[in-house]
């Protein structure tokens, strides 16, 4: 059975929406829990739509039921495509994904909703961020990214998601 791996998201900003490149910035914090001792989702997971990330203050502790807590602040620019045609009423479904380099058959996230939340003092100019949804499913790269011996190319991934509103 694949290691069952809970991950959860805590919004503190949304900020700098670009839509000349596609891309606005995000800031907060995310977590996993998880049973083995030889996971390290910092060093595994990668936000796949980040032009970059910035992960600081990693804390890793063992929880009172024996299962591992490693959690990190976290700064990405996300790339998506904004449409402003309907500004300035304009409204977007701001979404980063996360996956970590483990098949599916070996990892399986699960979300963490109800711990999952924005923050109270969310400060996004311009804008009202609601409705963080987090979701989980598996997507199958139509690679072997070069390995001859590579196998299942099935990958769990969580979908983070906001509404922003002018």
């Amino acid at each position: 059975d694949p290691e069952k791996v809970a991950f959860g998201v805590y919004i503190q900003d949304i900020y700098g929406f670009n839509f000349a490149d596609g891309s606005f910035r995000i800031a907060g914090y995310m977590w996993w829990k998880f049973r083995s001792i030889e996971l390290n989702p910092l060093e595994s997971a990668g936000i796949i739509n980040a032009r970059d990330v910035r992960l600081i203050q990693p804390v890793r502790r063992t929880m009172p039921d024996g299962r591992h807590y490693v959690g990190a602040s976290f700064f990405a620019t996300i790339n998506q495509r904004l449409d402003a045609a309907a500004y300035p009423f304009d409204s977007h479904r701001l979404i980063f994904t996360l996956e970590h380099w483990f098949a599916a058959k070996e990892l399986q996230l699960v979300a963490d909703p109800g711990e999952s939340t924005l923050s109270n003092e969310l400060f996004s100019p311009g804008w009202r961020i609601s409705d963080l949804a987090v979701s989980v499913g598996d997507y199958t790269y139509p690679t072997k990214f070069g390995s001859v011996a590579a196998g299942d190319q099935t990958y769990s991934r969580v979908q983070i998601a906001v509404s922003a509103h002018r």
